[in-house]
C-alpha cells in the first residue's frame, strides 16, 4: 500500500525545442521531463539533509526552482497520481483509494500535448486500476507494470519472471527496476522519439516505496550513518495524555513507527536502505540530463 505520494520529489525540466511546430507557434514549445518518486520524505534530499547524498538532484535544485511549501490534498498513491495526470481533485476524478478504481471518463494531460503536436512517453509506475498495466490514452510510448511492481525480477514457479508492459507487449523484467526504467527512458530520448517534435517524458519511479531495496552498488552506502529520527517518535507524557487512542494504535501498524511493514526492524536501520535506493534515482536524473545534453537539449 502506498499512502503518502504527496511527499514526493517532482522534477520538471523544460528545454527549448527546435522543432518545426515550435517555430510556428506563438510561444516556443518546450520539451517536458517530469520525474516523480514514491514515498520520499519532504526533506529526504541532500540539499535539505546533509546526511543524504543526491548530487544530481541537488544540482537541479541549485539551478532551478525549489517549492518549499508544496502540499497535497489527498496523500494517497492512486488519488495523487490521478490528480497530477488530470488536474482534478479527488472528489472530481473519483479515484479515492489504491484499489481498482475506474479511470472511465478521465482525460490525462498528455493527450492535450499530443493534440498540440507533442510526442509523449510514460515509463514506470502507474498504479491506478492496479491490476491493469495496459497502455493508456495520451502516450505514444508506454513502459509500465501492474501495481507496485518489484525492485528485482521475481521468479515464478514455472521459471518465468514478472513482466513489464512495453507498448502492449509483456516482456520479463531484466534487472533493478530504477535502472531498467531509466534505460528505457534514455533509449527513447536518444533513439526512438521523433526529433522534429517537442516531447513529454514522464518517468514514474517505484523507488523509494517500501520495502526499499538498494541496488547492489549502493548497499552499505550508509552503513556508518546514524540517521536521526524526528522528535515526534518519542513517547512523551504529552503524547500519552494528549493523543486519542487511534493515534496511539497507529504506532503499531503497517505504517506505524513501532512495527512498520510487519517487521521488527529499527527505523534507523531501514533508512539506510531507503536512502540507498534513492541513490539510484539520483543517478537516473544524472543519466537523463546527460542524454539531453548529448541530444543538444541541455538548456
Amino acid at each position: 500500500m502506498c499512502r503518502n505520494l504527496g511527499i514526493v520529489l517532482v522534477l520538471v525540466l523544460l528545454v527549448n525545442s527546435e522543432s518545426v511546430l515550435a517555430q510556428n507557434t506563438a510561444k516556443t514549445a518546450k520539451n517536458i521531463v517530469f520525474i516523480i518518486l514514491d514515498d520520499l520524505r519532504f526533506d529526504g534530499l541532500g540539499f535539505l539533509n546533509p546526511q543524504v547524498e543526491t548530487p544530481n538532484i541537488d544540482q537541479l535544485a541549485a539551478e532551478g526552482v525549489y517549492f518549499s511549501n508544496a502540499v497535497v490534498t489527498t496523500s494517497l498513491c492512486s488519488p495523487s497520481r490521478a490528480t497530477i495526470l488530470t488536474g482534478l481533485t479527488t472528489q472530481n476524478h473519483k479515484i479515492v483509494d489504491n484499489n481498482n478504481t475506474s479511470e472511465a471518463g478521465l482525460v490525462f494531460f498528455p493527450r492535450y500535448l499530443q493534440e498540440a503536436g507533442y510526442e509523449t512517453s510514460f515509463f514506470g509506475k502507474w498504479h491506478m486500476g492496479r491490476a491493469n498495466d495496459s497502455p493508456r490514452e495520451g502516450f505514444n510510448r508506454w513502459v509500465s507494470f501492474a501495481g507496485q511492481g518489484h525492485y528485482y525480477p521475481v521468479k515464478r514457479s514455472d521459471g518465468s519472471s514478472n513482466v513489464i508492459n512495453v507498448d502492449g507487449v509483456h516482456v520479463e523484467q531484466r534487472g533493478y527496476i530504477t535502472d531498467e526504467l531509466t534505460d528505457y527512458a534514455v533509449e527513447w530520448v536518444e533513439n526512438q522519439r521523433d526529433p522534429d517534435k517537442p516531447f513529454l517524458l514522464y518517468l514514474s519511479h517505484k523507488a523509494v516505496h517500501s520495502d526499499a531495496v538498494p541496488a547492489p552498488r549502493h548497499r552499505g552506502q550508509y552503513q556508518d550513518t546514524a540517521f536521526k529520527l524526528p522528535e515526534t517518535v518519542a513517547v512523551t507524557e504529552d503524547y500519552v495524555n494528549g493523543k486519542p487512542m487511534w493515534v496511539k494504535n497507529q504506532r503499531n501498524s503497517w505504517h506505524g513507527i513501532d512495527f512498520f511493514y510487519a517487521s521488527d526492524r529499527k527505523m534507523t536501520d531501514y533508512l539506510r536502505d531507503y536512502y540507498g535506493a534513492l541513490s539510484s534515482v539520483d543517478e537516473s536524473v544524472g543519466r537523463l540530463r546527460a542524454a539531453l545534453q548529448a541530444s543538444g537539449r541541455q538548456d
